[in-house]
């Protein structure tokens, strides 16, 4: 499994210079690359790579391996949804050339436009435990212009532990309730959505006025309510990991890809709840933290896991938080949806672990089928 390490450098004054001129070059490297991009229409980094690498080279005066990691940043532009127009000097890509950490005195040897940089790292104990006897073979320059300070985060390779899991923990995502889980219940999300009103009248009220203050004052709060949720995806990714990892249970969650463009004709109110929900990123974080710490995530379809009992499995009726089946059986409908995605989940994980091979110790060691007792 890759994981990646944040340390902040410490660099000199004149090291500071350095790192910023190659940042400075190294953007007009990819900006140069993706002209030629876009004018070729080529969008492969060997295509690009053979029309410009020379002509960058000679104008820049970067090494073959940062003109390289330009050319790799442009053409992996041309996969995302919105690849960037320009590029600015914020970051560049290094490989195993480029840096090299050296443990003993924590620092950090970096190529730059000044030659050779050894600069010092600013390290915590917990860097330092998941960098010892590291072979550091990628990493990212990292440059904050509000801040004036530089990060470089090195990408690692850490052993993934094979879970065991005894059993499944359902976890039903929601938007007024942000979890429920099969084991303790309902995590509120009301704290999250009074905030999101909040910041949403600001803005209005910010917006309508329109003068310059209010418009600094609007730059200001942009992308607090996304930290926020940042924030509080990150807490309950923890807690529902470490209840699973403390009772060795697997973790499913509904796989609701899809679910915006599925809901687009269900009405303004419903689209706007759904455009703020952030089922997505908590999925993300939920699943490498899990994966770090020993705990299988398997992903349900979520068709029907409200509306099902989870006592007889037959369709029942909901309203608001309330669940009824004919068969008598009353529960919160969110419990009863997360003990239907445990129960989904169940069988994902017994499936698996009837069908996954199983070698005696004699055929581990030879490679061929032990032979029967009482054979001749």
């Amino acid at each position: 499994m890759r994981k990646t390490v944040a340390c902040k450098l410490q660099p000199s004054t004149e090291q500071r210079a350095a790192l910023i001129a190659t940042l400075t070059v190294y953007a007009s490297a990819c900006n140069e690359a993706l002209k030629v991009a876009h004018s070729t229409g080529k969008r492969h980094q060997f295509a690009i790579h053979k029309e410009c690498y020379r002509q960058l080279k000679e104008q820049t005066g970067l090494t073959s391996n940062y003109v390289c990691r330009a050319i790799a940043r442009v053409a992996q532009s041309f996969g995302k949804k919105r690849p960037p127009k320009v590029f600015r000097p914020t970051s560049l890509d290094l490989d195993k050339d480029l840096i090299r950490f050296i443990a003993w005195n924590e620092t950090v040897s970096m190529a730059t436009m000044a030659g050779r940089q050894k600069i010092k790292l600013q390290l915590g104990n917990y860097q330092r435990h998941l960098l010892k006897g590291q072979k550091l073979t990628a990493g990212t320059l990292a440059y904050n212009r509000k801040r004036k300070t530089f990060h470089i985060n090195f990408v690692i390779e850490v052993a993934e532990p094979t879970p065991d899991p005894k059993g499944v923990l359902g976890v039903d995502l929601g938007i007024n309730r942000i979890a429920t889980l099969s084991t303790t219940g309902p995590i509120s999300g009301k704290k999250l959505n009074r905030f999101r009103e909040k910041r949403a009248r600001i803005r209005a009220s910010l917006q309508s006025e329109g003068t310059k203050g209010t418009k600094r004052v609007l730059k200001r709060l942009s992308n607090c309510e996304a930290r926020f949720q940042f924030d509080v995806n990150h807490c309950l990714s923890k807690q529902i990991v470490a209840e699973a990892q403390a009772s060795n249970l697997a973790i499913a969650i509904e796989d609701l890809s899809g679910i915006r463009a599925r809901c687009n004709n269900k009405g303004k109110r419903l689209r706007k709840m759904l455009g703020r929900w952030a089922f997505y990123d908590l999925r993300q974080k939920i699943t490498y933290k899990a994966i770090e710490a020993g705990v299988r995530v398997v992903l349900v379809h979520p068709a029907y896991t409200s509306q099902t009992c989870s006592a007889c499995g037959l369709i029942g009726s909901r309203r608001k938080h309330q669940f009824k089946c004919s068969c008598g059986f009353t529960c919160d409908a969110d419990k009863n949806a997360s003990l239907n995605i445990a129960a989904q989940g169940a069988l994902v994980v017994f499936r698996d672990a009837v069908n996954r091979p199983v070698k005696s110790p004699v055929s581990q060691l030879s490679g061929k089928p032990p032979a029967l007792a009482g054979g001749n």
